[in-house]
Parts: structure tokens; C-alpha cells; sequence
């Protein structure tokens, strides 16, 4: 059976922009200091997710998962060294400099992380 893959990252993106807007989570200000980073990774108290040794969902699962089925797959975490891979920090930090700065700051200062230890934050 062939697997076609649909334009996930253009749905996506209509979904994540209809989403923030029906729960108003768009900066209201504009203030791009008061950027928060958030990663969805798997569910591990989800006892149906297959996970990989590394937390991760092994590639034919995450993509072929069944239709309408609702279920918990994921946690939704602010972003921290554990589950960022260094390589993509690296490439923000070098590749969107400010953006990197932004998710510093947001590390460093908001109380939503306060139970990271120092040497997970970004």
C-alpha cells in the first residue's frame, strides 16, 4: 500500500493560525518581547503511543495513525534543551539570531519554566 502525504505543513499552518485566533492567542500588544516557545512531544502516560527509546514517535506511526480518532498523542511543553535537538538550536541561533534571543529570554524569565533546572534552559 503506497503512502501519500498530504500538505500537512500548509494545513498546518491554516489550523495553527485558526486555532490562536478562535482562542485569541495572538499577542495582543504586539510585543515580540513577550514571546512564549511551545513544542509538542509525545505523551507518555498515553498508553496506546508507540514512543522510541529517544520519547519519539517511530515514523510509520506518527503518519499513520487513524482518522478521527481522539486521543491525548501529545503534551504541549515550553521549549528547553531536552527537547530541542542541539543541531536545531544551533541553526536558529546562527540562522534567526533574534528569535533564538527570544526563546533565551522567554527561558530565562517567564514562571511558566521555573521548574527547569538552568542547564536544560536555552
Amino acid at each position: 500500500m503506497a503512502h501519500i502525504a498530504p500538505p500537512y505543513p500548509l494545513n498546518t499552518a491554516k489550523e495553527l493560525y485558526e486555532y490562536l485566533n478562535q482562542k485569541s492567542l495572538f499577542n495582543p500588544d504586539g510585543n515580540i518581547k513577550k514571546s512564549e516557545f511551545y513544542i509538542n512531544v509525545a505523551n507518555k502516560h498515553n498508553t496506546n503511543n508507540k514512543i522510541d527509546a529517544e520519547g519519539r514517535f517511530p515514523y510509520n506511526y506518527k503518519y499513520e495513525k487513524n482518522v478521527g480518532e481522539i486521543q491525548k498523542y501529545v503534551k504541549i511543553v515550553p521549549f528547553r534543551r531536552a527537547n530541542i535537538s542541539n543541531d536545531i538550536l544551533t541553526r536558529f541561533q546562527t540562522q534567526k539570531p533574534t528569535i533564538y534571543k527570544l526563546m533565551q529570554t522567554f527561558n530565562e524569565t517567564s514562571n511558566k519554566v521555573n521548574f527547569l533546572e538552568k542547564k536544560d534552559k536555552i
